[in-house]
């Protein structure tokens, strides 16, 4: 595994399941994690577990569906002067991605449903 100690990373769905899996694994390596939920509150009992493993963390929320909600969250991590390592340029990518399959298919925000595109999500 590359060395992501003190490094940051993104994590969508940390509040349950494999995104939590995959928030401890990256804790235990040093990494600080930005912790994604739907509700913030879901992450922040997780999130106070996770620093006494000497981490840094920041929650934020969104439905990922809503590209609205996914730039509000974006902006709330840039305005608290994180840099995302890990994931980061990949959820650039993929409202990018989302924007541009809206845009060929003709497809409005108000339109936009919950079919999310399958995105890689790998350390850049």
């Amino acid at each position: 595994m590359t060395n992501i100690k003190g490094k940051w990373a993104l994590v969508t769905g940390a509040s349950r399941g494999l995104g939590k899996l995959s928030a401890q694994l990256l804790a235990d390596h040093g990494c600080n994690l930005i912790l994604h939920s739907r509700n913030k509150s879901h992450c922040e009992n997780f999130a106070k577990e996770l620093e006494g493993k000497g981490i840094k963390t920041f929650c934020v929320q969104a439905e990922l569906d809503d590209l609205s909600e996914v730039e509000a969250m974006l902006k709330e991590i840039r305005l608290a002067l994180l840099e995302a390592d890990v994931n980061y340029s990949v959820v650039k990518q993929f409202i990018e991605r989302i924007r541009t399959e809206m845009a060929e298919h003709n497809i409005t925000p108000e339109e936009w449903g919950g079919n999310i595109p399958f995105v890689d999500i790998s350390a850049k």
